[in-house]
């Protein structure tokens, strides 16, 4: 029987690959993983990995909010001194309002309330990028133009205004509880605009009305220690995502990119940032970056970064608990990719103009190539990924 001389870690989210890849990384390493998931979850994935030694069910609202009663059963789960690893978006925030209840009894690094609030509303995040000297899409809002939304002819012309195409979204789609493809909307029109506006005002106020930038989607993950200093970052280029544009990524390479970690910096600095984030920016044609949005936690494709040689997982345990971290270079060209969403994206990519049959040879062939790994069926640890196929496919039980 294994003893466990390291506090535990307790990984929220277990429905989600992340909290498999999470899982895995601090298994790996030698210490307790409790996975912790809401009670009328089916099969979270991470309950089933080899790297998980013991579970915890939460109420039946934790995957949207975590109740005062959640974060008491996490603690103890924990136990005295233990690391709470939030993993989607409500546990972090959770925790970041719980942050000095957790701090007596448990470690974990979080952002402040209020730098949540403003990396999580894109229009406020995008004003402050641009004042930092962050590149950013065109953007615009009718209350930022001092337009009365009741005022039928002055949307009309703040709409016509607009560089077209441009894409509607949200201030913050994952709080209105919408999946990627629908917290957006692309509209090729003043009248597609005032039409999706209204549309999307009845769901959440205030949406906001950005160009449409044609490109290469790449991402930037740093993490902060407790006295907001960075100690870790990664950056990477999306190849196919699904669904495209607006899913999660299905295909990727790791591309050090001084540039992304430059910006992304500026921006997590000016908002005081503690823990882990991901920033997601758009390459255009003309070569240029554009900064999109913040996402406040860990990330899809994060098993693209441990397998570069970046371990946020484990680097994250051992910042709460106050290690000093050696600076960490990455590995280019590693590539990961995720079944079955990649397998059906090639399909998805070839029906667009100028690819073709020819997009899914090449697709092929990059497979055989360059062999990459999958972020979540491995033959150490089968089962996770076995029932993403059988429930997160088929009854889409499970979410990336």
């Amino acid at each position: 029987m294994a003893v466990y001389e390291k506090p535990k870690a307790v990984v929220t989210d277990a429905r989600l690959r992340i909290a498999v890849t999470i899982a895995r990384s601090l298994g790996r390493a030698g210490i307790h993983v409790v996975a912790a998931e809401a009670a009328d979850t089916p099969r979270p994935l991470a309950f089933h990995s080899k790297y998980v030694k013991s579970s915890v069910n939460l109420g039946r609202g934790a995957k949207t909010a975590l109740s005062d009663a959640d974060v008491e059963t996490l603690l103890e789960a924990a136990g005295e001194g233990g690391v709470l690893v939030p993993v989607f978006t409500p546990a972090v925030f959770k925790m970041s309002w719980d942050e000095p209840k957790i701090a007596r009894r448990a470690k974990t690094l979080v952002p402040t309330p209020s730098a949540l609030e403003e990396a999580h509303d894109k229009a406020r995040c995008t004003k402050l990028a641009r004042s930092l000297g962050v590149p950013v899409p065109r953007t615009s809002s009718p209350a930022e133009n001092g337009v009365d939304i009741r005022d039928a002819s002055a949307m009309l012309k703040w709409a016509q205004d607009l560089p077209y195409p441009v894409m509607l979204k949200y201030r913050s789609g994952e709080d209105a509880g919408l999946p990627a493809s629908l917290r957006y909307r692309m509209c090729s029109s003043p009248e597609e605009v005032l039409e999706a506006y209204r549309q999307m005002e009845t769901v959440q106020t205030a949406p906001i009305a950005q160009e449409y930038v044609a490109g290469e989607d790449y991402g930037a993950a740093l993490l902060y220690d407790k006295d907001g200093r960075p100690v870790a970052s990664f950056t990477y280029r999306s190849i196919r995502e699904r669904p495209r544009g607006a899913g999660p990524t299905v295909y990727c390479v790791s591309e050090d990119c001084p540039e992304l970690v430059d910006y992304s910096h500026r921006l997590l600095s000016a908002l005081n940032w503690r823990g882990m984030a991901m920033l997601d920016f758009r390459r255009g044609l003309d070569g240029k970056f554009r900064f999109l949005e913040v996402n406040p936690r860990f990330w899809g494709s994060l098993a693209l970064a441990v397998e570069a040689g970046v371990d946020f997982p484990l680097l994250y345990y051992r910042a709460c608990l106050g290690e000093d971290i050696a600076p960490l270079r990455q590995k280019d060209g590693v590539r990961v990719r995720f079944f079955p969403g990649d397998f059906v994206s090639l399909f998805e990519y070839s029906r667009l103009p100028g690819n073709g049959a020819g997009y899914i040879a090449k697709g092929l062939w990059d497979l055989l190539k360059y062999r990459p790994r999958d972020g979540l069926f491995s033959l150490s640890d089968p089962m996770p990924g076995l029932i993403h196929l059988t429930g997160g496919v088929f009854r889409r039980h499970a979410r990336a």
